[in-house]
C-alpha cells in the first residue's frame, strides 16, 4: 500500500514472487470477508442521510507475455465514491478472472453465439475472440490514436463535451464505453467482460448497499454507458424523486498556477456581488450568483442538454460544467441552485488518485488507453487478475485504515466504523464486525474544498 515494487518487497524481506503471490492471495481472501461483514450493515438496510457519489472511470494496462503479440491488455475499472465521507463503495473491474477463454470459446461455438444478435448470446457479456478481432480490424491505429488524443486544455471545455457527445453518436451501441483498438488485445488468461456489463453491474451493487439513503445523487462522468446504467438501475428512485444523476466534466488540464488564478477569481467574484449589494451575506451572495449561471445555461449534443457552468472554482475542479439529466421539472430554481453547487467528483477522483500514487503496479501509464500499444512498462502486472486483488486490498485499506494524510477515516465518517482499523486485524480476522458501530454519518471535514463549505437548504 505504500508502492513498494513487488520485486523490491521480495528483496527486503528475501522471499520468492512465488510466496509474495501467494500472500497477496491471502490478504485478499482476508480483506474480502472483512468488508463483506462491515458492508452487510448497509445491504440490511442501513439508514443513511442524503449522498453525494462521484462515479468515474479508471483504466490499467497489462503487460505482455508473448514477445510474437506485444499488444497491451487494457482493462477499465468504475468507481464510486461518497463525496463528503470519501468512502468508497465499489471498484469493478471489467474482467474475469474465473474463466477459461478457450472453454469459452468452444460452448460459444456449439451454442451458435456468433449466428444470433449480442442481446441473444449466452455469453453476450464477455468479450469473445472473433468479434473482438473483427472490432480491431475495423480500427486504424493511427487514426484511433489520432481521435482519442483529445485535450481539454484551458477554454476547451466546451469543445471536449461537444466531441464527447459526437464519439457516442458514431458508435454503433451508444452504451458501449470499451473501443479496442488493434494496439489492444485479449487477457491469454481470464476473460475481458464488455465494460457496458460492468457498469450495470456496479449499479445494481449500489442500489442494494444504499436501500437505506434518503436520496441518492449521482455525479458521473460524461459518459453515456456510465449514463444509461444508473438511470436503468435507479429508475423506480428517479420516479419517486429520491435520486438524481448528473453529468460532471471537469478541466483536469490546467497547471497549478492556472487553478490558483481561477480559484481566487471565483472567490474575488463572490465578494464583489457582496460588496454591490450591502448586506447581503456570502452564502445568498453565492446562490444569486448560481442562479445567474442556471438562466445562462448552455445546450450541447443532439439532445440539447443543458449544462450549467459553475462559477466557484477549486483547485482540484478549476474549471466545470454540469448536466442535470433527470431534470423533471419539479424543482424551484433555489433547489436546483444548490443542487448544481453540490456537484463533485471530488470523491472518487481523489481515490483514483491514490490508487495511482500507492500502488506500483497499477501507476499511470504514458498515454490514453487507446495509444498505449506495444509499450512495455516496468511496474505494470503481466497477470490481470491481481488488478481485482490489489484493488479490493486498497479499497480496505483506504476505507478502514489511517493514515499519515487522515484526522479520521471514510469509514468512521460514513458510519462503518468507531475509529481506525489495524491492519493485523484485518489479516489474522480478530476484527470482522462491529455490532456497536454508529449508524449514522460524522460531521463532514471542514478542508479546502469549496463545495464542501457551503450551507444548503434542508430539501435538497
Amino acid at each position: 500500500m505504500n508502492k513498494n515494487p513487488l520485486k523490491c518487497i521480495c528483496d527486503i524481506y528475501d522471499i520468492s514472487m512465488t510466496t509474495l503471490y501467494g500472500k497477496i492471495d491471502f490478504l485478499y481472501k482476508q480483506c474480502r470477508k472483512f468488508v463483506a461483514a462491515r458492508e452487510r450493515k448497509l445491504l440490511s438496510g442501513m439508514q443513511l442521510p442524503k449522498l453525494y457519489i462521484g462515479v468515474d472511470r479508471q483504466y490499467f494496462s497489462v503487460n505482455w507475455k508473448d514477445a510474437d503479440d506485444r499488444r497491451n491488455i487494457i482493462l477499465y475499472a468504475v468507481g464510486s465514491a461518497d463525496n463528503e465521507s470519501g468512502y468508497v463503495f465499489s471498484m469493478d473491474v471489467n474482467y474475469d478472472p474465473n474463466l477459461n477463454p478457450n472453454e469459452i470459446e468452444e460452448r460459444a461455438l456449439d451454442l451458435n453465439d456468433y449466428g444470433v444478435d449480442a442481446p441473444y448470446r449466452r455469453y453476450s457479456r464477455l468479450w469473445l475472440k472473433r468479434d473482438f478481432e473483427r472490432k480491431t480490424k475495423k480500427q486504424n491505429a493511427g487514426s484511433m490514436r489520432r481521435r482519442q488524443s483529445t485535450v481539454k486544455t484551458k477554454r476547451e471545455l466546451e469543445k471536449h463535451i461537444i466531441d464527447t457527445y459526437s464519439k457516442a453518436i458514431r458508435r454503433k451501441d451508444i452504451e458501449s464505453g470499451d473501443e479496442p483498438s488493434a494496439l489492444i488485445r485479449l487477457p491469454q488468461t481470464g476473460i475481458m467482460v464488455h465494460l457496458e456489463y460492468s457498469l450495470y453491474a456496479h449499479f445494481l451493487h449500489l442500489k442494494r448497499l444504499l436501500a437505506g439513503a434518503e436520496k441518492v445523487r449521482f455525479f458521473m462522468d460524461q459518459e453515456s454507458g456510465i449514463r444509461a446504467a444508473a438511470l436503468a438501475a435507479f429508475k423506480t428512485e428517479i420516479k419517486n424523486r429520491t435520486c438524481d444523476v448528473f453529468y460532471v466534466s471537469i478541466n483536469k488540464e490546467m497547471t497549478r498556477d492556472e487553478r490558483q488564478f481561477a480559484q481566487r477569481e471565483g472567490r474575488k467574484l463572490v465578494k464583489e456581488y457582496c460588496d454591490a449589494h450591502s448586506g447581503i451575506s456570502e452564502r445568498d451572495a453565492r446562490l444569486h450568483l448560481l442562479i445567474e449561471r442556471i438562466e445562462k445555461m448552455d445546450e450541447f449534443g443532439q439532445w440539447r442538454d443543458r449544462w450549467f457552468t459553475h462559477p466557484f472554482p477549486t483547485l482540484g475542479e478549476p474549471e466545470k460544467k454540469v448536466c442535470h439529466l433527470t431534470d423533471l421539472g419539479d424543482y424551484d430554481i433555489e433547489h436546483r441552485a444548490w443542487l448544481f453547487n453540490k456537484a463533485s467528483l471530488h470523491g472518487i477522483s481523489t481515490y483514483f488518485a491514490n490508487i495511482r500514487r500507492k500502488l506500483s503496479l497499477l501507476e499511470r501509464p504514458f498515454g490514453t488507453p487507446s495509444s498505449l500499444g506495444s509499450k512495455w512498462y516496468g511496474y505494470s502486472p503481466y497477470n490481470p487478475e491481481i488488478i481485482n486483488k490489489l484493488l479490493l486490498i486498497h479499497r480496505v485499506h483506504y476505507n478502514y485504515v489511517k493514515n499519515r494524510e487522515q484526522k479520521i477515516t471514510p469509514a468512521m465518517k460514513f458510519g462503518l466504523a468507531r475509529g481506525p482499523v489495524d491492519p493485523h486485524d484485518i489479516i489474522y480476522g480478530r476484527v470482522i464486525k462491529e455490532p456497536n458501530a454508529r449508524s449514522f454519518f460524522f460531521p463532514p471535514l471542514r478542508g479546502s474544498n469549496d463545495f464542501l463549505k457551503d450551507p444548503e437548504p434542508g430539501e435538497i
